[in-house]
């Protein structure tokens, strides 16, 4: 007999069911655009921040710069009309030689010799200072600076064109402002303009307060001094004026005794 071994059939195994791409690693196309589209929010988000900041600092370093300018030309001002020489000079008129301190005050215009350069910090030497307060068609008011080097007699004549009658004496008469190669220490002013102190009794503060009696025009043709001080009137308009506003420079001349008569 024969002995036959039995043995089960093995039947096949069930296959699991699994969802479509289930175990499979990856991203689909629409997972991908939403990570894009959120990746380029956050940047688009971080960009805008950054300009907004940066926007903000440089506004800041604006101003900054602003008061910083309207300091030092304050300061500068303050130097140089303080710093005045009396030095005459000889001008030849149409009938005679007439000699004068070289000094021309006037409402909108100021000439005069200083030992303080303001364009190079206090390092130029003497220089001539001529100044201007000019109004501009929109009605606001620049202040201008025409800075040189001191030069000789003859230079410093040339300056001077004539004489004319004025309010109270005769004035000299100014050569044109050179705007060519003037700098502009302000502009946008509501108004600015130059008073000269005769005298005022020792110690006084020289303000807009004060009382004394300031004058528009300083004429060295016939009072051979300089004035006790000098105002240079600045005023703007809050609401259109960003920043520090020019407050007015008063300039004492007493302090270092130049009011005293100039000798032909």
């Amino acid at each position: 007999m024969f002995h036959v071994e039995h043995r089960p059939a093995r039947l096949p195994m069930a296959r699991r069911y699994s969802p479509r791409g289930a175990g499979q690693h990856g991203l689909t196309l629409v997972e991908l655009l939403v990570a894009i589209t959120i990746c380029g929010l956050v940047a688009g988000a971080a960009v805008t921040a950054a300009r907004i900041g940066m926007s903000a600092w440089e506004k800041e370093q604006r101003a900054v710069s602003r008061m910083r300018r309207v300091a030092n030309i304050e300061d500068g001002l303050q130097q140089q009309l303080s710093s005045v020489l009396v030095r005459p000079v000889s001008v030849d008129l149409a009938n005679r030689r007439e000699t004068m301190p070289f000094f021309f005050g006037e409402p909108r215009r100021l000439v005069m010799l200083s030992g303080y350069a303001l364009a190079e910090g206090g390092r130029g030497g003497i220089v001539v200072a001529d100044y201007l307060a000019e109004r501009q068609e929109d009605g606001a008011c620049t202040l201008w600076l025409d800075e040189r080097r001191a030069l000789d007699q003859q230079d410093l004549a040339a300056r001077v064109a004539g004489l004319a009658p004025g309010e109270r004496q005769m004035e000299a008469v100014l050569r044109p402002f050179d705007h060519g190669r003037a700098l502009v220490l302000f502009e946008g002013l509501t108004e600015c303009g130059f008073r000269y102190l005769p005298e005022s009794p020792p110690g006084s503060r020289l303000t807009n307060q004060d009382g004394v009696e300031w004058r528009n025009r300083w004429s060295t043709v016939e009072q051979r001094g300089l004035p006790a001080a000098i105002n240079v009137h600045l005023a703007t308009d809050p609401d259109r004026w960003e920043g520090l506003a020019p407050a007015p420079v008063f300039a004492d001349l007493r302090l270092s005794g130049l009011t005293r008569a100039v000798t032909q």
